[in-house]
């Protein structure tokens, strides 16, 4: 090979490594924030949204319905789907038990990495009576304080029970 085409192809193999130096960072960056967010999530779960559910869930107990809170860290699974990291709590109208949790009403808490946001859904489905499923909306995890959580539950509660 010719010098000059030596020089050449080094100095493209640099400014290749280079830019693959970069991608690398990016992605460990990139890798670094959604562990942030994700680990903020687990923290805002169990001091913030999980006290205000055990609350929520004690009061309707007082009128005759159950509820039980699940925790869910995020997962992949088998396939390579990942299961986002969730809190959601499934009301038992009643007091009902033995019903599947896409057949009662609920209210989930969704940590989403991709876009570090929260998303909230809610199904109003209540069993031999139908209803609704969809989402609440998407917030960040600043706005999820004890009162805006117990906020949106409530409004979720008014269509669940009215």
């Amino acid at each position: 090979m010719k010098q000059e085409n030596k020089h050449l192809l080094e100095s493209l193999m640099e400014i290749n490594r280079q830019k693959a130096e970069e991608v690398r960072k990016l992605q460990n960056r990139k890798i670094e924030e959604d562990d942030r967010f994700l680990k903020e999530f687990e923290r805002v779960k169990k001091e913030i949204i999980s006290p205000v559910m055990e609350d929520v869930g004690r009061q309707l107990e007082r009128y005759g319905h159950v509820c039980d809170i699940v925790l869910q860290e995020e997962i992949q699974d088998q396939d390579g789907k990942i299961r986002n990291a969730s809190i959601a709590l499934y009301i038992f109208p009643e007091g009902k038990r033995g019903w599947r949790f896409d057949s009662i009403p609920s209210v989930v808490f969704y940590g989403i990495k991709f876009s570090r946001k929260v998303w909230i859904h809610r199904s109003t489905m209540v069993p031999a009576q139908g209803g609704a499923v969809g989402a609440v909306g998407e917030f960040s995890l600043e706005e999820l304080s004890s009162d805006f959580v117990e906020h949106k539950i409530m409004d979720c509660l008014q269509d669940i029970f009215v």
